[in-house]
């Protein structure tokens, strides 16, 4: 992801796109509709003509079911956007914390698999979710190794992660003074 003013200028002009076309984009990406909706109903929104221009791009499909109706949530993001708009190393994020995942826990002395879901979908959601920010990886990462050295692991992966328990394990490094490190940086 975009991480710093001068490139994020520098990505609108190389794909000649206006930042209220990415911002819209985004939106629809991250399916935050109600940051969509306030933003095309009380900010600025989009004229149809820079709409029609994603399109015909590629970079949105248009999923209204009349010609002419310009409902936000019903326009879908394709790969085009998704292929400039984030590092292609999103998915190696999502697989980077797979594979450091146990995928095999032990609960009460019985054995099961931490892994047992469908994993293309699961690096999709994690890389969604989490994987075009560094920054929130590296704190997921922090705290999946810091819970792994306090056994705090202890749950399936999908359910760790949906529940987002980083952040407690961020908490309690916070309270325990624990440096947290990820790699060889500090963060």
């Amino acid at each position: 992801m975009i991480e710093d003013p001068k490139q994020f200028v520098e990505f609108l002009a190389r794909h000649r796109l206006s930042s209220d076309q990415f911002l819209f984009m985004f939106l629809i990406y991250k399916e935050d509709y109600t940051s969509l909706y306030i933003y095309t109903e009380q900010v600025k929104g989009l004229h149809p003509e820079e709409i029609q221009d994603l399109v015909r791009r590629g970079y949105l499909r248009n999923e209204n079911s009349a010609p002419g109706d310009y409902f936000a949530d019903s326009f879908i993001v394709t790969e085009k956007f998704t292929a400039v708009a984030f590092d292609m190393t999103n998915k190696d994020a999502a697989t980077e914390f797979w594979d450091a995942y146990p995928p095999i826990l032990y609960i009460d002395g019985k054995r099961f698999s931490a892994t047992a879901v469908n994993k293309e979908l699961f690096l999709e959601k994690y890389t969604k979710k989490i994987g075009y920010s560094k920054r929130l990886h590296k704190k997921v990462m922090a705290a999946l190794t810091y819970g792994k050295q306090i056994n705090a692991v202890n749950m399936g992966i999908e359910k760790w992660f949906q529940s987002e328990q980083w952040n407690q394990l961020e908490k309690e490094m916070n309270e325990t003074g624990t440096v947290k490190r990820y790699g060889d940086k500090e963060f």
